[in-house]
């Protein structure tokens, strides 16, 4: 590893204490070569440094995603406490701080090929997606956490060449991190198909090595085929009034730029949909927001031009599944003669018939003492017959489509089963 090795300070002198953030767009986080500020820095790529408190010294728009424990390393004599910090970013238009000699936007696997400051991949490890981080994330949709889940499986991959774990061994982890992924979210087609298509691409080979160097392929790939999902829908709808619910990173593109109007619905529990108007405001779209109970209303009383929905699932049959009232939006839409969209990769088609339904904490209703049933569900499953069209990355797809895709994927997950199961 090019890592230097770190050590913590073993004497009673004081301890310089600084915040290392990992600042993320996409699936790429952002290394700075650096002059300074620290000289036990010189030379060496880190994230950004900054003091203990990094919010005077990120872009304005950058959105906390976790911290990490700090530990303690010694840097060319500097005693250090290091704060590992994570943040995403909309866009890559950052500035250089104070001392940078230069920056790029790499996957986080770089990190073992360049001559870093002491403890930087330790740093992070500590803030890098996991198995356990994608199943408590109720903010982002399913596009977002699939390619979290793809980062999961090459950051491990990296690790593992990293060490110069051998192959089969290699391998062997890395099938157990993928399991552990799968694991975590089960209802999320998109990060199944993602996954299952790394693991099935990488089976002949089985080196560390490759299974990287795929899982960023597909990363990018994933990425560009949400980025023309949202290019095609953004035809459909210019010009439009809209109403959507909850938070898709491939829908979010499309409201920012196609139509004239959007209402959001507030999506709760968690109220994502309040954090998608927002944003959309920041755009400097017309926005306006109602609550969940208000969409039918709505619907019969604004001049609705279309109702755009994002993904979780969709089944082969074309039943869609995302996130609680995208069903009543659907019916109450076709009622009254308004088209509903659902803008969504191919990879969130899958080859499952029936949904498998998240559900929330029943705290999240009803926190009382009394003897009392909660029905929390975090997604429901709209028919197809309340889907106007599905708007894909390769544009609109028929029902026969769906479940040709769907069947596509089913082939993908051979690497999980034994030679019995597999027919092989």
């Amino acid at each position: 590893m090019a890592e230097r090795a770190d050590t913590p300070p073993s004497d009673g002198t004081d301890t310089q204490s600084i915040t290392v953030v990992f600042l993320r767009h996409d699936a790429e986080i952002l290394l700075i070569r650096y002059r300074g500020p620290l000289a036990a820095f010189e030379d060496q790529w880190a994230g950004v440094v900054t003091p203990a408190d990094p919010s005077a010294d990120l872009p304005e728009n950058a959105i906390p995603v976790r911290a990490g424990d700090p530990f303690a390393i010694r840097a060319r004599g500097t005693k250090l406490t290091v704060r590992p910090a994570l943040f995403d970013c909309p866009s890559r238009n950052v500035g250089r701080p104070d001392g940078a000699m230069e920056s790029e936007w790499v996957p986080a696997t770089e990190i073992h090929r360049k001559e870093t400051v002491p403890g930087l991949w330790r740093a992070y490890d500590r803030v890098r997606p996991t198995a356990a981080t994608l199943a408590a994330d109720t903010e982002h949709g399913s596009g977002y956490i699939s390619i979290r889940a793809m980062e999961v499986v090459r950051d491990a991959a990296g690790a593992l060449w990293a060490e110069g774990v051998g192959t089969e061994a290699a391998w062997a982890e890395l099938t157990d991190v993928a399991e552990d992924v799968l694991a975590a979210r089960p209802s999320m087609a998109a990060l199944r198909t993602r996954i299952d298509r790394i693991a099935s691409r990488a089976a002949g080979d089985r080196t560390a090595a490759t299974v990287a160097s795929i899982a960023t392929e597909e990363i990018d790939a994933a990425l560009e085929a949400d980025r023309r999902a949202a290019g095609a829908a953004g035809a459909i709808l210019d010009g439009t009034t809209v109403l959507t619910l909850s938070r898709s990173g491939t829908v979010l593109p499309v409201l920012k730029d196609a139509p004239e109007r959007v209402i959001v619905a507030e999506s709760r529990p968690d109220r994502e949909g309040i954090g998608v108007a927002e944003r959309l405001t920041e755009a400097g779209v017309d926005v306006s927001v109602c609550v969940d109970a208000a969409i039918a209303h709505v619907l019969a009383t604004e001049p609705v031009d279309a109702v755009v929905l994002g993904a979780d699932t969709v089944l082969g049959d074309g039943t869609l599944i995302n996130k609680v009232g995208s069903r009543g939006a659907a019916i109450t839409a076709c009622e009254a003669g308004i088209p509903v969209y659902v803008v969504t990769a191919r990879d969130k088609i899958s080859p499952d018939r029936t949904p498998t339904l998240e559900s929330g904490p029943a705290e999240a209703v009803y926190a009382g003492d009394r003897a009392i049933d909660v029905h929390a569900p975090t997604f429901d499953a709209t028919p197809p017959a309340y889907v106007t069209g599905i708007l894909t990355e390769d544009g609109r797809l028929e029902p026969a489509e769906v479940a040709e895709v769907a069947d596509t994927h089913a082939a993908l997950a051979g690497w999980r089963r034994g030679p019995s199961e597999s027919g092989s």
